[in-house]
């Protein structure tokens, strides 16, 4: 009796664990399933955002975007985290290619916006505006979040300053971490002078090949090498939107610092950024930064993305990689607590 009692709980149980492990596989195809439509719905709302900007610019200004420049998304083998990077001012998210193929190579999806105004060609950089700028970073967090618990945000020059903005002014809480590279927060002296002076009251642009010729600025060396993934001329109508959020950046006070991890990296070469302010700003508001310096005898310009023409480029996007990699790990064990 007590031994067809033993046989019969045994068959239960052995049954009992074949229905659960039926269930759990039948589970796992969904999530399976569930994370392939998001991510395949995101892509076709890229598609949709590209063919918008495409309209947008032909009807504001009867330009395009230009071949390669528009929005772009690597998808990786990472289903819990994606990285967001944004391109700087005049450019187009080729800016930011390099390090967003070291990311995807280490598994992350990672999404670059094309920010509105440039990437084409002609005035339609004079349309950019810091608010739809906002919009758009706040759009693509939300976008990207519906497929993944933990963003990254990152972005060189501008992109690096909206990227900072919005974690100030949001708070939110699905940011593991903060990669600035050449962080736009205040400009040089040296090109304050040629900028905001007598250019810019007498036209609202100039061709980057005429601003070369004038400035000699290193910095303006890899845009025109690469010209075809950068706005054609200097906007000064959208420079004056760049200096507008340069003031409510700094003008901004946290009376507790956040405790997002920041990695700050700046070339001591850089003659595009106010250095000392790139780096004070974050001490200010952060309480967690891993500086990366360049050295200045390196000569590496304000481009620290490009490969080409940054030496320390490999170390760089190494230690950004296990940076991103202990930041999403951190945030991932506070949300188990």
């Amino acid at each position: 009796m007590m031994s067809s009692m033993k046989s019969t709980t045994l068959l239960f149980l052995i049954f009992l664990s074949f229905i659960l492990s039926l269930n759990s596989f039948a589970y796992s195809k969904r999530l399976k399933h569930s994370e392939c439509n998001c991510v395949t719905e995101l892509q076709n709302q890229l598609e949709d955002e590209s063919r918008s900007f495409a309209s947008n610019y032909r009807y504001k200004s009867n330009s395009f975007v230009k071949i390669n420049n528009d929005a772009e998304m690597l998808e990786g083998s990472n289903k819990e985290e994606a990285i967001i990077l944004i391109h700087g001012f005049m450019a187009s998210p080729f800016e930011v290619r390099s390090i967003a193929k070291v990311l995807n190579d280490s598994g992350y999806t990672v999404y670059m916006p094309l920010l509105y105004g440039f990437g084409g060609y002609g005035e339609i950089a004079n349309q950019g505006k810091v608010s739809i700028w906002r919009e758009q970073i706040k759009t693509s967090v939300n976008k990207l979040s519906r497929c993944y618990k933990r963003i990254s945000l990152g972005g060189i020059s501008l992109g690096a300053a909206l990227a900072t903005d919005y974690v100030l002014t949001t708070h939110d809480p699905k940011i593991s971490s903060l990669v600035l590279m050449s962080p736009y927060f205040d400009i040089s002296q040296s090109v304050a002078k040629l900028l905001v002076g007598p250019l810019s009251f007498f036209k609202d642009s100039v061709s980057l090949s005429t601003l070369f010729t004038i400035s000699r600025s290193d910095d303006l060396v890899e845009i025109l090498k690469n010209n075809n993934f950068y706005s054609d001329i200097m906007p000064f109508l959208t420079l004056q939107e760049l200096f507008k959020l340069s003031n409510e950046l700094k003008a901004k006070t946290s009376t507790v610092k956040s405790n997002i991890p920041v990695f700050l990296a700046v070339s001591e070469f850089d003659s595009t950024i106010d250095l000392s302010i790139a780096e004070s700003l974050p001490a200010n508001h952060f309480n967690k930064i891993n500086l990366y310096k360049i050295p200045k005898y390196l000569k590496v310009p304000h481009q620290i993305t490009y490969e080409s023409s940054n030496s320390k480029f490999d170390d760089m996007t190494s230690k950004i990689v296990r940076f991103v990699n202990r930041s999403n790990l951190t945030l991932y064990l506070k949300n188990l607590q």
